[in-house]
């Protein structure tokens, strides 16, 4: 077991949850053992709540929320002087 490594301050990470959170995603760490029911569970539930997220957000929403935060990954790894 590693420590995770942290490539952004607080503050990014804040404003990458806060694009999810736009997008009706909360992030929760669930630790680094994942098991057959796990998996299981999480396709169950990616099963049921992906048409109310699409419905909500509109065809393409799980791009264009990963395009935003890739944008702002790049700004904050490569900020503009």
């Amino acid at each position: 077991m590693g420590l995770p490594l942290f490539i952004y301050d607080k503050a990014t990470y804040q404003k990458i949850d806060s694009i999810r959170n736009s997008y009706g995603i909360h992030a929760k760490n669930t630790g680094c053992t994942v098991d057959y029911i796990e998996n299981k569970g999480r396709d169950k539930y990616d099963e049921m709540v992906m048409p109310f997220l699409e419905k909500r957000n509109g065809k393409g929403w799980h791009k264009k929320m990963l395009d935003n935060i890739d944008k702002l990954k790049k700004v904050e790894l490569h900020p503009q002087k």
